[in-house]
């Protein structure tokens, strides 16, 4: 077997282990549909793979549902870089793992490992991010992983505001006011403006 037959195939086999806990397979990536956020775990393989080796990643990370429309994000075809909350695992010296295939692997060990890793660490991390209320919490920490800070503001204030929180959101709007001036900020700042003035009006 080639290499790629046999990260295909390893893929398949956690695939079937992820179907029983309701994620959808679309090639590398498979996807989890709740009623806040969509779930994401992407098998990336780097680019100048051969027939005879290949190296991947695992990725996965969360997208808001009630903030994908405004970001033109389609959910149903969710990329990784797109997710409000992303993270990739890690090896045990806390840098990025990327795994080695070989075309002389055994695929059922390999698909044992990922099977593992996925049920170990993947799945854990991704089901304490389910809810809005989650992210809101992660954020107002000021942690923000697959985020720049300008992002965080406005996604945190967005959710905010959807709490009814509107002090909170208030804050983070000011806060977002005092970064470093670009289009991005104005943007995000005057979206939040507006959303203030709609509870306003409320």
């Amino acid at each position: 077997m080639s290499a790629q037959q046999i990260f295909t195939s390893a893929i398949a086999v956690a695939g079937s282990v992820l179907r029983q806990r309701g994620f959808r397979r679309r090639g590398s990536k498979l996807t989890l549909m709740g009623e806040e956020v969509v779930s994401l775990i992407e098998f990336q393989r780097s680019r100048g793979s051969t027939a005879a080796h290949l190296t991947f990643a695992i990725n996965y990370g969360v997208a808001v549902l009630s903030l994908a429309p405004a970001q033109g994000v389609d959910t149903a075809k969710l990329w990784w870089t797109e997710c409000h909350w992303r993270a990739r695992v890690s090896g045990k010296d806390g840098d990025e793992a990327w795994w080695p295939v070989r075309d002389d692997d055994d695929p059922d060990q390999l698909a044992a490992r990922l099977t593992h890793v996925v049920q170990q660490e993947v799945l854990p991390s991704l089901e304490e991010k389910q809810r809005e209320a989650d992210l809101v919490t992660l954020w107002t920490t000021g942690k923000s992983p697959g985020l720049v800070e300008a992002q965080r503001l406005l996604f945190l204030g967005q959710l905010l505001h959807r709490a009814r929180r509107q002090a909170e959101a208030v804050q983070t709007r000011v806060e977002l006011e005092h970064l470093p001036e670009n289009p991005f900020t104005l943007r995000a700042a005057q979206k939040l403006k507006e959303l203030e003035e709609r509870a306003g009006r409320g």
